[in-house]
Formats: structure tokens, sequence, C-alpha cells
């Protein structure tokens, strides 16, 4: 029996599981101290300290804490 190989988007979806896995797995106290220090970094952009209007997402589930800031 011949095996199909993986298409790009089946590669893109495997991976994209992965990834939200890895992600899903990291404790609350990091998810904080990374959301907290990319925050920063942000901050300090001459960019975002310029702006009159910045857009953002609003964080779902495991991703980077835009509400908290």
């Amino acid at each position: 029996m011949e095996k199909r190989q993986m298409t790009k988007a089946d590669r893109k979806k495997c991976l994209r599981r992965e990834m939200l896995s890895v992600r899903g797995s990291l404790s609350e106290a990091y998810r904080i101290q990374a959301s907290l220090a990319i925050w920063e970094k942000i901050y300090k952009l001459p960019v975002y300290q310029d702006a009159d209007t910045v857009y953002l997402y609003l964080s779902y589930q495991s991703e980077v804490d835009t509400l908290q800031q």
C-alpha cells in the first residue's frame, strides 16, 4: 500500500497543532513573565511612544496576555 505524501496544508495543520500544544503546556507563571517582557519592549519603542492610535488584538486562551497591561 502506498503512503500519501503530506500536502503543504497538511504540514501546516500539523505544525499548528504542535505549536498550540507547546504553547498550551507553558506554565501560567511563564506566560505572565513573557507577556510582561513583550509589553515592556513594545512600550519602549519610539513608534509606540509617538503613535496617536494603536491597534491591538485581544488575547485568546494561552496567547500573550493583552488584557492585563
